[in-house]
């Protein structure tokens, strides 16, 4: 079972019902996190349809391996999973369904490489379900060669999933600390997108899209006007950071902040690999956050992140 509920906002949805549904995840054991506005791909697939597509036309191009991508992905990112092996975990029909519907409600940042899914799914080699898909499964989890981790530079991955966080506030989609906590708990990244590009700084990020693109055509890569507005005003990097670490979002109504508790996620489940940091535990404070936690939690209660024992 996953942690995440992306609870969405219809356009007569009241302040009250959104309020009751989250506290009702609560009470379930999960994470709610708010879409604003209902828009095809919530938070998480829509995300994940950007670095899933970016990986696709990277390996359908030529310039890497399947293997390469995710070695760098596991390796370097810290990720529990590569990308094509997500793909075969999560099904390759369902990812192709939603790849589709992305491109037909978002255009062609998100078209997706028919080339190579295609066939599979035509063929009925969907991954772990059918034991054949991107990898073979008859033997269990593919083992991907750390050898090949440099092959793909995973700041790629990365700079299409900020551009696509920052399409999903452009449109009124979601707030920052949402898309963070969802990525982490939808799709169990070792950080969100914003928590990366507070550290890595928005104008690198930029530049980085402007050159793929120039190298690509590719509309894959074209960058969000927030994006750019954002990078040109500069703001602070350790004042991104601070409020990353903070876990804070300002509520409703009234502008109050609230801090993210998700001390009550079940986290453990056969469905999604857990979050794992291997050094995310300096006592009872999470160094992925800095927020201290109860001496006997397994997770930080702020970012998600799995801690481990000393």
């Amino acid at each position: 079972m996953m942690a995440l509920v992306e609870i969405t906002k219809g356009s007569d949805t009241s302040e009250e019902t959104t309020n009751t549904l989250a506290e009702f995840a609560k009470k379930l054991g999960k994470m709610p996190v708010i879409v604003k506005k209902d828009s095809c791909g919530f938070i998480v697939n829509r995300i994940l349809g950007s670095v899933f597509n970016e990986a696709f036309w990277a390996y359908r191009q030529g310039e890497t391996t399947k293997e390469g991508i995710d070695a760098s992905i596991k390796y370097t990112g810290g990720f529990p999973m590569g990308l094509f092996e997500f793909a075969d975990f999560l099904g390759l029909d369902t990812v192709y369904a939603v790849a589709k519907a992305l491109h037909a409600a978002y255009g062609e940042r998100l078209r997706p490489c028919s080339e190579i899914i295609e066939p599979l799914v035509r063929a009925h080699n969907l991954g772990q379900k059918t034991g054949v898909g991107f990898y073979n499964w008859a033997k269990g989890r593919p083992q991907i060669p750390v050898a090949l981790l440099k092959e793909y530079d995973i700041s790629r991955t990365w700079a299409v999933a900020v551009n696509e966080a920052a399409w999903l506030i452009h449109d009124g989609a979601a707030a920052k600390e949402d898309i963070d906590v969802a990525m982490k708990l939808g799709a169990y990244w070792p950080i969100g997108p914003w928590e990366y590009a507070s550290k890595t700084g928005l104008r690198e990020i930029v530049d980085e899209l402007e050159v793929l693109c120039l190298d690509h055509d590719s509309g894959i890569y074209s960058v969000c006007p927030l994006l750019k507005q954002m990078a040109s005003k500069g703001p602070d990097v350790n004042e991104q950071r601070e409020e990353s670490r903070k876990g804070v979002r300002a509520g409703a109504e009234g502008g109050e902040t609230q801090i993210y508790d998700i001390s009550h996620v079940r986290s453990e489940n056969g469905l999604t690999p857990p979050p794992f940091h291997p050094s995310s535990r300096e006592g009872t404070r999470c160094i992925s956050c800095g927020v201290t936690n109860d001496s006997d939690a397994n997770y930080c209660r702020n970012c998600g992140v799995r801690l481990q024992s000393s």
